[in-house]
């Protein structure tokens, strides 16, 4: 069964709302003023973008719709509106400096700098990259840690839509500081572009910075694979389905465990199948794929313990001590206790999920670095061998390069370019 270790700070992660993308409310202003309602426009697409940026925790709460999946919607006026060039009442123009660095991968900020010049027309931007003089220069000047960084001349504070930011931004003295949620850290050591970056003479995987912070640089003989999942979300569901045939082909090649998210977004019934699973995986581990395997078809889990063999009267035993060790039902019971005050808790995995910033289902973590990974049998392949010590000849065989459909039921594949939605 795979364990434990640590996330690394970059690792891409979705921010993902209940079983959702991520909705945005479309709302209409009324028409006579549509210069508010294209400043409204940006300011959400703003918020979406400082949303995107921030990382997010296990003990974020979550308040979103039901089991939709709904692309990004923008308000978007009727009719073009040119904004007003003069900038703030005192005609000042509002200046802001962005410091990025051409080495990450994920700190692309033009369409945030767009959003930004729509709040202020006419905004003076500077853009710096850290590895310039100037740019390493303002990096140390402003007593920055992480990059992108997006500092506004104080000017800002008189513009007339200063109130659309002003709950986002830092003041740091001199300047203020956009709260991003960024995490580059362009003094540390990039472990995967073949050069020395901190200075140390240790390159890559060679330099301490980099064991344990990406699945590169902690390959093993026998990877540890742990997926996290809701038992009934269609998410986790479909990446089971795509899971199987991984653990099919491989045998023991490595070590696996379905873990459970720290809290249930489908109730009782989830509770309690999660419960089963868990006992199932626990004791009689022979059975569990074969279980699973039959769950995942329509969910009927007293057809598929008999038909997988399952002794039920120790099933019953371990359930009933799992209950007690999780206190699963009376966190059920226990509403007061529920996230959001929606979402029963369910503790079988809880320090683990704190521990890589499980937020929702699936997640998947492989020798204790959480990655991201498609839901199909030929991606879940491909990002396990990549954690092979030496990738063993299953890696040359070839499996299903189509994505399961969510939710139950076998056979059928996603449309091509359906997004990788979450539960949570």
């Amino acid at each position: 069964m795979a364990k434990k270790k640590t996330t690394k700070k970059n690792e891409t992660k979705k921010v993902t709302k209940h079983e959702t993308k991520k909705v945005t409310k479309d709302k209409k202003a009324p028409r006579t003023d549509w210069g508010t309602i294209a400043t409204v426009a940006v300011v959400i697409a703003l918020i979406a973008f400082v949303i995107f940026m921030s990382i997010k925790k296990p003990t974020t709460p979550v308040e979103t719709p039901d089991e939709t999946v709904t692309p990004d919607e923008t308000v978007t006026p009727d009719e073009t509106v040119t904004p007003d060039e003069t900038v703030t009442p005192s005609g000042e123009v509002v200046k802001l400096t962005i410091i990025s660095d051409t080495r990450c991968e994920t700190c692309d900020t033009s369409q945030f700098k767009t959003s930004l010049e729509q709040i202020f027309p006419g905004l003076d931007v500077t853009e710096l990259d850290y590895n310039t003089e100037a740019g390493k220069k303002a990096y140390e000047e402003n007593n920055i840690e992480f990059l992108p960084a997006v500092l506004f001349d104080k000017s800002v504070q008189s513009h007339e839509n200063f109130a659309n930011i002003e709950n986002f931004v830092d003041d740091t003295g001199e300047l203020l500081s956009l709260r991003l949620g960024s995490s580059f850290d362009p003094a540390a050591e990039i472990c995967d572009n073949g050069k020395d970056d901190n200075g140390d003479g240790k390159v890559d995987c060679d330099d301490d910075d980099c064991k344990g912070a990406i699945l590169a640089c902690n390959k093993r003989a026998t990877p540890e694979v742990e997926l996290f999942v809701m038992s009934h979300c269609p998410y986790g569901t479909q990446i089971e389905k795509g899971f199987i045939p991984v653990v099919e082909a491989f045998g023991d090649k490595f070590d696996y465990t379905v873990r459970y998210v720290y809290y249930a977004m489908h109730g009782e019934t989830e509770v309690v199948e999660q419960l089963n699973q868990y006992c199932i995986q626990k004791e009689q581990n022979d059975k569990f794929i074969p279980y699973l395997k039959c769950f995942l078809e329509e969910g009927k889990r007293d057809e598929c313990i008999a038909s997988t063999g399952v002794n039920q009267a120790a099933l019953d035993t371990c359930v009933a001590a799992a209950d007690t060790e999780f206190t699963a039902t009376a966190l059920l019971e226990d509403k007061e206790s529920w996230l959001n005050g929606r979402f029963p808790l369910f503790n079988s995995d809880k320090e683990l999920n704190e521990k890589y910033e499980i937020g929702g289902s699936p997640g998947l973590v492989i020798n204790g670095i959480k990655v991201s990974a498609g839901r199909s049998p030929a991606a879940l392949q491909e990002v396990i061998c990549s954690a092979f010590a030496v990738p063993p000849a299953e890696c040359n065989v070839p499996l299903d390069a189509a994505n399961p459909t969510p939710g139950f039921g076998w056979g059928e594949t996603a449309p091509t370019g359906a997004p990788d939605a979450t539960c949570g």
